[in-house]
């Protein structure tokens, strides 16, 4: 009986470090994934209307502030003068402060760049 119990806490507390290492590589891909999906997000607006407002590039990056990332560079190429089909490039980089272990109690922080880069159109049909 006591070896049973014994043998079943080893097994918990194994499968907990695998769980946490798991998290550990699981954060930052999912951060990546947020990220990817908020920046499709205000891309919709850039084809809508073939610019982002200073309002609206103040709320994307509150929202990417919130959620963690840092060194925020939003770049909308060629902001004036669209016409129906013409392509805008749109770009946003960041960074995602992150940790690994080094050693069994030691964690140091390290930087994941993140870039968002697509090759939009113009949608808006002005006549």
């Amino acid at each position: 009986m006591a070896a049973d119990s014994i043998v079943t806490s080893i097994v918990i507390v194994v499968i907990l470090c695998i769980l946490v290492m798991f998290m550990d590589f699981a954060i930052p891909l999912f951060m990546k994934l947020d990220f990817n999906r908020t920046s499709k997000m205000y891309a919709t607006l850039v084809v809508a209307e073939g610019e982002l407002t200073p309002e609206q590039v103040t709320a994307f990056k509150q929202t990417l502030e919130e959620r963690g990332f840092e060194n925020i560079v939003i770049t909308v190429d060629n902001t004036s003068g669209f016409k129906f089909g013409d392509p805008i490039n749109f770009s946003v980089m960041t960074t995602i402060k992150s940790h690994r272990r080094t050693s069994l109690f030691d964690r140091e922080e390290y930087q994941i760049p993140c870039q968002f880069e697509t090759e939009l159109h113009y949608r808006k049909y002005i006549q």
